[in-house]
């Protein structure tokens, strides 16, 4: 990723995603096998925070990533991990894949 991006999304046929997912996200999404560790993440210049996020295939699956891919904007935009703790946040859809 470059600069200041902070997210991007490949084209068809993948359509995943490269994010930088805070903590504990990050964590709970690899173990949930929503993503994995960039090949690249930890290396010099290169935050270890970097994941590859696989495309969503339906719109439940299209929720959780629109709810990762907004922990990530909120990381950028200010360095923080920004959760809502509501009912409506899909915490326990990601953490029941585990």
């Amino acid at each position: 990723m470059l600069a200041t991006e902070f997210a991007h999304v490949h084209p068809a046929p993948d359509f995943s995603l490269h994010l930088t997912l805070p903590e504990p996200r990050r964590t709970l999404a690899i173990a949930a096998g929503w993503a994995e560790p960039h090949p690249l993440a930890g290396y010099s210049g290169i935050s270890e925070l970097i994941v590859l996020l696989f495309a969503p295939r339906d719109t439940e699956e299209l929720d959780i990533a629109k709810w990762l891919l907004e922990a990530s904007w909120n990381y950028a935009k200010d360095g923080r991990a920004m959760y809502a703790n509501d009912a409506s946040s899909p915490t326990e859809q990601l953490t029941s894949a585990c």
